[in-house]
């Protein structure tokens, strides 16, 4: 083989593994071995075939050209550096916007509030395996990082460093471990998304957990229920858990007082009335400034429970509401849609709806104030029969809305020293929190909210994390056929065109 020959495939080899090493490098973030042997064959065949053909490059090299051609490479240069400068500006100064619908792509109201009120330092390690990263995962955390500088984000190739992972107990890939430096707490997160994330950054960060106690002994639903139990309250522990509270059970008529450390004490769905020495407990609970919440069951009566809201403003109302409007929103005439609240710390830039079956009204009074009402098209059905009978329909012994169907009030007892007050929050719909309604629209929210404002932990009030749900794209048949046509079909057919037609007035004389 002529050696020019020989010299020039060298040359072109060398230059092509050296490309494939540094494409290899890119696209992994490493130059792992194959890379490396890519690269030192690629400089070893272009390297032997410039030194032998030296004296051929050098004389082509001065020649008027070569000259012309290295003043090209050197603007060329020029102008790559400066476009290189002009990106490492705009990355390092870079603003993202996030167009999409629901803002799926930005951090959540309650995860900002609580990067921003952090005090304490957070690291964040994320065990990856260099075949399988998930970059959600790492761009999710380093936007927590850049939304607070005590929180830190590590990611830890879980191959080379197998003594972090020894450290943090991880034996596996995919795994998210948050470390709190000064009392070298850690929490472990496997549901890598950025409620979990969050989630754990307030466990650790929350030094006290507060403990919400559930009244049992009346037929509530019980909070230990399995989560195919519809009518249960245990997808609401659960909930209460990852905002760090403690849910406990509590039967009343044994006791002679509220459990000392309850921060919230909640009555939700009895189907039998309360006893009198309960009332009396849970009054002399108010009057030492308790905070109270009502999840009012529909279809019973409850003589003592009435007396005592009733006491503080809130006066249940015998009836079911009925809102034709809520089927066109997708829910049901005995199941209201509230999408629009009242001014107040719970619903303070509450937008999402929220579902409140089987839901009975309200009249107030004293300081008692509303957070959600019917919309105006609803009534109360006092035919309960009816109801049940499916018959009813507004007469003049129903109530017309826009009708209260939850509120708050604030007590300042007689003789309290501290700025401290009581609290009772009501709503009309005790299903609303269940397992089979929690997981509606802003239900759960709406819980947390509640038992946040009521536990006087106002940082924790907000729109909580959703998951990136897959949202298709319908088309029809001729928007699909334009798609095909346009990009595949008629765009190349243009450029064709347009070059024949070039290639015919460059060959006329």
């Amino acid at each position: 083989m002529n050696k020019n020959v020989l010299n020039k495939i060298l040359l072109i080899t060398g230059l092509v593994l050296i490309l494939l090493s540094a494409l290899s490098a890119a696209l992994i973030g490493m130059l792992n071995t194959a890379a490396l042997i890519s690269l030192a064959l690629g400089l070893v065949c272009a390297g032997y075939a410039a030194f032998t053909e030296r004296k051929t490059i050098i004389t082509a090299l001065s020649g008027k050209n070569a000259k012309q051609g290295i003043n090209s490479v050197i603007y060329s240069i020029l102008v790559v550096g400066i476009a290189v400068l002009v990106m490492a500006v705009a990355i390092s100064n870079a603003k993202q916007f996030d167009l999409t619908k629901n803002k799926k792509y930005s951090l959540s109201d309650q995860t900002a509030k609580t990067l921003k009120a952090l005090k304490k330092d957070i690291d964040a390690y994320y065990f990856f395996s260099v075949t399988a990263k998930n970059m959600e995962v790492e761009d999710t955390l380093k936007s927590y990082e850049k939304m607070n500088s005590k929180f830190r984000y590590n990611p830890v190739d879980a191959d080379k460093n197998p003594a972090m992972g020894k450290k943090f107990n991880v034996d596996r890939y995919g795994v998210v471990v948050m470390s709190r430096k000064d009392n070298n707490t850690s929490e472990t997160v496997d549901n890598l998304t950025e409620e979990g994330f969050t989630n754990a950054v307030l466990r650790l960060t929350n030094d006290i957990k507060k403990k919400v106690y559930f009244t049992q002994g009346h037929g509530e639903p019980s909070i230990d229920s399995p989560a195919n139990d519809k009518s249960g309250y245990g997808s609401a522990k659960a909930a209460l858990a990852s905002q760090n509270y403690e849910a406990q059970q509590v039967e009343l008529f044994t006791m002679t007082s509220v459990p000392r450390d309850a921060a919230v004490l909640i009555i939700a769905g009895p189907q039998a009335d309360l006893f009198p020495n309960e009332i009396k407990v849970l009054k002399d609970y108010i009057s030492n400034n308790g905070r109270v919440f009502v999840l009012y069951p529909p279809l019973v009566k409850l003589p003592n429970l009435e007396s005592l809201i009733s006491a503080y403003g809130f006066k249940p109302h015998n009836d079911i509401v009925v809102d034709k409007i809520s089927k066109m929103l997708g829910g049901d005439f005995l199941m209201p849609v509230i999408s629009s609240y009242e001014s107040h710390e719970i619903t303070k830039g509450f937008t999402v709806a929220t579902f409140l079956p089987m839901c009975r009204t309200f009249e107030l009074s004293g300081n008692a104030v509303s957070l959600s009402r019917t919309n105006p098209g609803s009534w109360g059905e006092t035919d309960l029969a009816g109801i049940k009978e499916a018959k009813a329909g507004l007469d003049s012994k129903d109530i017309e809305g826009p009708l209260v169907v939850s509120a708050v009030t604030e007590i300042a007892n007689e003789g309290n020293t501290t700025p401290a007050k009581a609290a009772i929050a009501v709503f009309g719909s005790s299903e609303f929190a269940n397992n089979t309604f929690i997981a509606s629209s802003g239900n759960r929210d709406m819980f947390l909210n509640v038992v946040s404002f009521l536990a006087q932990d106002s940082d924790k009030i907000s729109i909580r994390p959703k998951g990136r749900n897959f949202e298709p794209l319908f088309i029809s048949k001729i928007q699909g056929a334009m798609l095909f046509i346009i990009p595949i079909v008629l765009l190349p057919l243009l450029v064709i065109t347009a070059g024949i037609m070039v290639f015919l007035r460059r060959r006329k004389p």
